[in-house]
């Protein structure tokens, strides 16, 4: 018998509603500081430059897919691996003979050293920072994490940080934001996408598909009558668009009991009433939503 495969010829990059646009408007991704729970080095948190994505099978996403903004584009894996991802060192915080414990003991290393090092290793469980919310005991091991981080030396020669300690992560997004910077470290320059690249896309609400497709027609230069050449409307490469609910009760098969799904309550005499304070707060939030899609195209 077969044994389950635990990983996937897909990286997926996880972010919000704006940022998948903006990665598909770009035709790439771009590198933005990200806060480690990093306790066992000196008991910091420190934020580092980077691009993350995970090879997660689709099948095994469940919360994962909530945590890091809901939209995600799935990228091959041949093009994770020319750009030089790489999968990264995972360690328990406080462990003898740790890569932590390591460097916690080391007297004077550089600051390229502990760059070098400390942006590839993450901890086996800690906390996760997400904009307003915190998860603690999060069980990083389970998200597979691949990852590039610039050299340091393009980062001393765009006169950026290689690690922001504490409060300097947090006065840092405030000031790119106050000197009219992008919140992602676009003078680092982009990490180049093709259409061929793209094998999946996760949305959260069905209406967004139609949008998402016409954003890649115009990106990648789909006209009507160079679908049939570049695959979008046939067998040749054709890039699915899921929806978070398809994800959830589809594939992972356990949201069911989580995701409103009228008809179906209807017809089996299910909690309706519930299911419609769901359904109207899920209308607010697709107005939202909409009055977002009229903004300019952002990224986090």
């Amino acid at each position: 018998m077969r044994n389950m495969e635990l990983s996937s010829n897909v990286f997926w990059h996880q972010t919000d509603y704006n940022g998948l646009r903006g990665i598909i408007k770009d035709k790439g991704l771009f590198y933005s500081y990200s806060r480690e729970d990093l306790r066992a080095y000196k008991g910091r948190k420190i934020g580092f430059p980077m691009i993350s994505l995970c090879d997660l099978p689709l099948s095994q996403f469940d919360d994962y897919i909530d945590k890091y903004g809901g939209y995600c584009i799935g990228l091959s894996h041949e093009w994770g691996v020319e750009n030089g991802f790489n999968p990264v060192w995972y360690n328990f915080m406080g462990t003898e003979g740790s890569l932590f414990q390591i460097l916690q003991t080391q007297t004077k290393p550089t600051n390229e050293e502990t760059y070098n090092l400390l942006s590839t290793i993450k901890p086996y469980e800690g906390t996760l920072y997400r904009k307003d919310k915190v998860y603690e005991n999060y069980r990083f091991y389970d998200e597979r994490e691949i990852r590039r981080v610039p050299t340091y030396d393009q980062l001393i020669d765009n006169d950026l940080s290689p690690m922001l300690f504490g409060g300097e992560y947090d006065e840092l997004k405030a000031a790119r934001k106050a000197q009219g910077k992008k919140p992602y470290l676009d003078e680092l320059g982009k990490i180049d996408l093709k259409y061929s690249d793209i094998k999946f896309i996760i949305v959260k609400e069905e209406h967004q598909i139609d949008k998402i497709y016409k954003d890649l027609e115009n990106s990648f230069g789909l006209t009507t009558s160079s679908k049939e050449k570049s695959g979008i409307a046939n067998t040749m490469h054709y890039v699915p668009i899921l929806t978070y609910k398809q994800i959830k009760e589809d594939v992972i098969g356990c949201g069911h009991n989580k995701i409103a799904d009228l008809k179906m309550d209807t017809i089996l005499g299910r909690n309706f009433e519930g299911r419609m304070e769901y359904w109207i707060n899920s209308l607010k939030e697709k107005k939202d939503m909409s009055n977002t899609e009229h903004e300019e195209v952002g990224r986090i």
